[in-house]
């Protein structure tokens, strides 16, 4: 989670799936140059309503920094702050300012990753965790067959 403050005292929230404390890292390390800016340096001051160029501001600033996984994630929650920011500052809802109609409703999902060995294991506890999820009221599933790469565990 991040909070993004302004002078006025308003506060926008905005989060990332990533380790805190590898986001908090990303955002307030000191800048080195021009393209390894503190994230945080290049938003203190700046009109937080303009959510557009300071995106592209904070991507292009943090170039030698990393573009891609935790640079990008803490960047991404910043963002998401920045949006509810504007929103909370113009009193409208984000959906709104990006130009989508509300939805009434979402339609969960249960997220299931079992482990197992092999496949026939991993099929068999696959087929009891999507029971299980049905029986708590699931409709919808997004089973992920992981036997190997970075997600077994």
């Amino acid at each position: 989670m991040v909070e993004v403050h302004t002078d006025e005292g308003y506060v926008g929230v905005g989060e990332a799936d990533i380790n805190p404390w590898v986001a908090r890292a990303c955002i307030n390390a000191p800048g080195t140059h021009s393209m390894g800016q503190s994230l945080s340096a290049m938003l203190i001051g700046e009109n937080p309503l303009d959510v557009e160029a300071l995106w592209d501001r904070m991507y292009v600033g943090s170039a030698m920094n990393g573009r891609r996984g935790a640079m990008i994630n803490a960047i991404g929650a910043l963002d998401i702050a920045l949006h509810d920011l504007r929103g909370k500052i113009l009193g409208q809802p984000v959906h709104q300012l990006l130009g989508e109609t509300a939805r009434t409703g979402i339609r969960p999902y249960a997220s299931l990753q079992p482990h197992a060995e092999d496949f026939g294991s991993y099929r068999d506890e696959l087929i009891a965790w999507l029971l299980a999820a049905k029986q708590r009221g699931f409709t919808a599933a997004k089973p992920s067959v992981t036997l190997s790469g970075s997600y077994v565990y």
